[in-house]
């Protein structure tokens, strides 16, 4: 029984390590693993981008996705070449819109 009262505090000690690292397990793997966060973040920029989410206003549109992959690392050339494609697709978009008459935002048919 002596046993238990001496190692009461050094295993007490070592669950709550233990439970701090399970707790902060996410930003712990972002951490020593930040290509896993890239990858996720470009995953989700091409996502958005097929499902024709160019721009959201919760961040997550493919811009922002792409941006921030590019905030992390500025030379990223896939992530350079997705904000290439919503920028095309933008302008697919825009072009579309022209052509069927749909007034732009911010022009002067829209407000009225």
């Amino acid at each position: 029984m002596r046993w238990l009262a001496r190692a009461r505090w050094p295993l007490l000690g070592i669950a709550l390590l233990l439970a701090a690292l399970w707790w902060l397990r996410a930003p712990i793997a972002d951490y020593l693993l930040p290509r896993s966060t890239t990858e996720r973040l470009l995953a989700q920029a091409e996502q958005a981008l097929m499902a024709g989410r160019l721009r959201g206003k919760d961040g997550a549109g493919a811009l922002e996705r792409f941006n921030a992959v590019l905030a992390r690392d500025p030379d990223h050339a896939a992530a350079r070449a997705g904000l290439e494609r919503v920028a095309r697709a933008a302008l697919a978009g825009a072009e579309q819109r022209l052509e069927q008459g749909e007034p732009t935002r911010g022009s002067p048919a829209r407000r009225y």
